[in-house]
């Protein structure tokens, strides 16, 4: 019995270890509704160097850029510059979860209002 727990709990953390070592960096994209109810493709590209840039429209023009840290499923950004962008003091945790080719991002806090779903949880699809 021993030993069938011993391989249940190393499955388990092998898996475990598999999940986490999913990147959020690279291209992704979604759709948003804008103020006026349209709704907009997003493409949300996140680096390697811990930046981030927000094309709203897909049409080649940055709206926002940023930085970016992530400490487990934990998420913690800030806008640096754009025409959309928060103040850079004003951080935003939210929880990333990277499953395959799709990114969840769900708000945990953020003191910049607007920045989000309205519900605080975005999908995104990998580029």
């Amino acid at each position: 019995m021993n030993s069938l727990r011993s391989i249940f709990v190393i499955a388990l953390c092998f898996f475990a270890s598999a999940a986490m070592a999913q990147s959020v960096v690279g291209d992704w994209k979604t759709e948003a509704p804008m103020q006026d109810g349209t709704i907009v493709e997003v493409k949300f590209t996140l680096s390697e160097d811990g930046t981030y840039s927000v094309d709203m429209g897909m049409d080649g023009i940055i709206e926002v850029k940023g930085k970016y840290e992530v400490n487990g499923n934990e998420m913690i950004i800030h806008d640096t510059e754009g025409p959309q962008a928060c103040p850079p003091e004003a951080k935003g945790i939210y929880s990333a979860i990277v499953e395959g080719e799709t990114l969840m991002i769900e708000r945990v806090k953020d003191e910049c209002e607007g920045r989000g779903n309205t519900d605080g949880v975005m999908h995104f699809s990998k580029m």
